[in-house]
């Protein structure tokens, strides 16, 4: 359990190598087919440096992120240089509305099924075997809490990469999308 702002916990997985290795690998695989359609002016606290950050960065050219750095607490600074940032826009007059929300809980309630379809439209087929493999893992990676029954929804929250945090953000496209046109 790691703390999160006003005494609420978060459960953080612990992986074994061999789990957090592929989860990665395979997320890498992906990331190029998942990583295109990202709605502007979207982010999503990367740490690692992914394809998704620097068209973030394309986005928010003024901030500067600390690469492969492992440090759990970082997301902490880059977080408030975020805030820094919305907060100057919000003032500069040059935007209309500064939207900043945290979807409660909403890694252990994404529809495995529906992200599932989703990556399956968008990645092709030679990966066809990335996705398979991918979407086993997803389904049974908590086995020792949930003794082998497949789950439905859920992605891991580890504290190691970006891969979870990819895959949200690919399932909250739509969503972004229908925010954004709805602000136009």
């Amino acid at each position: 359990m790691l703390p999160k702002s006003e005494y609420v916990a978060r459960t953080v997985p612990l992986l074994t190598y061999i789990d957090e290795s592929f989860y990665y690998f395979a997320c890498k695989i992906i990331e190029e087919n998942i990583a295109e359609n990202r709605v502007e002016n979207t982010f999503g606290g990367w740490r690692l440096g992914t394809k998704l950050k620097e068209k973030e960065e394309d986005d928010l050219e003024i901030i500067k992120y600390v690469y492969k750095s492992y440090d759990p607490y970082l997301w902490t600074d880059n977080w408030k240089k975020f805030l820094q940032i919305a907060k100057s826009f919000a003032h500069s007059g040059e935007f209309e509305y500064v939207i900043k929300f945290d979807i409660s809980n909403f890694y252990d309630s994404i529809n495995l099924n529906i992200l599932f379809n989703k990556l399956y439209k968008a990645v092709p087929k030679q990966k066809a075997w990335c996705l398979d493999c991918l979407c086993f893992f997803l389904k049974y990676w908590n086995k020792k809490v949930d003794n082998y029954l497949p789950k439905s929804q859920g992605l891991p929250q580890t504290e190691f990469g970006d891969q979870s945090r990819l895959l949200a953000n690919f399932h909250l496209q739509d969503y972004n999308q229908t925010v954004k046109d709805k602000g136009n």
